[in-house]
């Protein structure tokens, strides 16, 4: 099952997905495609308000939820910064996904880097050129993501890698027969290693 410009995925949609279909091998979902980079800056951020594509924090961050965590959510290896979210979102999904005992593949459409780093990006980049009779309210460049600026490469492309690769690492080990796991990414890892039979531990290394 596949499908793509939704404007969110929460727990009730893959509830309802994984109580109607729950033969399901393949499940494709993703909120991304909405942004819009085709046109100028503004219709850039018009379009993120009519998704939830960085669902971290305003929605997955809750300090108590750590406490609620099994042995998993101690993660000397991992900041704090890195799993409070994460864990969240990941133990929210896979108990929504449970039903679904042959789901071998996943793919959620949604950015694991705070929302911070693309509202934080449009402040710095969105740059209106001052209006005049050769260019009345212009911008200098069309829209681009984080992924194509230097300052957000730099300053979170590391930290959100670690936190999609442990997010991976968490969900292959919530669902038994969940084989291949991918989000949207402004920041993709060049590879992720695929769950084996014995799946490392959270203090090693999660991506290959």
């Amino acid at each position: 099952m596949k499908l793509t410009h939704l404007p969110r995925i929460d727990t009730a949609l893959l509830s309802l997905i994984a109580s109607r279909f729950v033969s399901l091998e393949i499940l494709e979902l993703s909120c991304t495609e909405r942004l819009d980079e085709q046109c100028c800056w503004l219709c850039f951020e018009e379009s993120s308000t009519c998704t939830i594509h960085s669902p971290i924090p305003d929605l997955f961050v809750t300090e108590e939820h750590l406490t609620v965590c099994r042995p998993i959510a101690i993660l000397p290896s991992s900041p704090r910064r890195l799993t409070v979210g994460v864990l969240h979102l990941q133990t929210s999904f896979c108990k929504a996904l449970a039903p679904l005992m042959r789901l071998e593949t996943l793919f959620l459409g949604i950015f694991l880097s705070d929302v911070d780093v693309f509202t934080r990006h449009l402040e710095r980049c969105a740059t209106i050129v001052v209006a005049s009779p050769r260019t009345p309210n212009c911008y200098p460049t069309p829209p681009f993501g984080p992924n194509a600026c230097v300052t957000c490469c730099g300053q979170h492309a590391t930290e959100v890698q670690e936190r999609e690769c442990l997010a991976k690492t968490l969900f292959l080990r919530a669902l038994p027969s969940l084989v291949n796991i991918g989000f949207s990414s402004w920041f993709p890892l060049a590879v992720c290693g695929p769950k084996e039979e014995n799946a490392p531990g959270l203090g090693g290394d999660g991506c290959l």
